[in-house]
């Protein structure tokens, strides 16, 4: 049996083969189409052209609307004639418990991102994802989730600048930097920067005793600006590799 395991995120989706070690990771944009050719070129590198709907098993976190989840299952049974399954967050599993009242309110990579990080570091923790949004969720050493937090990523607080000032106009595009700028595009991509590294560095003041984890688009950039955190690149998928090896044993 074969089994992808997709990431559908805000902007993008992120697929990997569950017990590969992630060594082979596809990204593709977030359009039914484009994860559906994805899904086939894994399968075909991973199985072979001899891969039936019946050994394939496809794992998805979607934080996209219904609309487009419904689209993507009804590609997925029409071109590779199998169904998905999407993972939910529930009140408690894998040592972590929920602190949301209605726990399927939380954002399905958040939870996946927690289970992935406790169940390599049971202890208090700090597990960050810095994509869209930048979201950071607090562990006890319990595993009692005690809540986050979410902020606008580096494109969405361009957008806001861009869209709701008058002056604030540019078309170069700035590499990560703390420095000031001496430019309107250098002082917008400095000053984005300096609000994350300064959000990330203000938790972990505030939670001194805790782990920080990292994962996410644009934490790579985060720990090159001088983040300490421990990198797990592939922090969502891990967690979905979980999920899916609980689905066989309960089944």
């Amino acid at each position: 049996m074969l089994t992808v395991l997709i990431d559908i995120g805000n902007s993008s989706a992120k697929l990997g083969m569950a017990d590969s070690g992630f060594d082979t990771v596809a990204r593709c944009d977030r359009e039914p189409s484009a994860v559906v050719d994805s899904v086939n070129t894994l399968r075909l590198e991973h199985g072979g052209r001899s891969t039936t709907s019946d050994d394939l098993r496809i794992v998805v976190a979607s934080v996209a609307d219904e609309t487009f989840d419904t689209e993507l299952a009804a590609l997925v049974a029409e071109r590779l004639g199998c169904e998905l399954h999407f993972c939910q967050t529930p009140t408690a599993g894998f040592g972590i418990t929920n602190s949301y009242d209605e726990p399927q309110r939380m954002g399905v990579d958040r939870w996946l991102a927690l289970i992935a990080a406790w169940s390599s570091c049971p202890e208090a923790l700090l597990v960050f994802d810095a994509g869209t949004a930048l979201t950071c969720d607090v562990v006890a050493t319990n595993g009692q989730h005690l809540g986050g937090f979410i902020i606008p990523g580096t494109q969405l607080m361009e957008l806001a600048l861009r869209r709701d000032t008058k002056r604030i106009r540019y078309d170069d595009s700035q590499p990560a930097s703390l420095e000031a700028g001496t430019t309107t595009a250098a002082c917008v991509s400095s000053g984005i920067w300096m609000a994350l590294v300064g959000a990330i560095s203000a938790l972990q003041q505030r939670y001194p005793d805790h782990r920080s984890i990292l994962t996410g688009g644009e934490g790579q950039a985060l720990i090159d600006l001088g983040i300490a955190a421990e990198w797990r690149p592939h922090l969502v998928l891990e967690g979905l590799q979980l999920t899916a090896q609980e689905m066989v044993t309960t089944t």
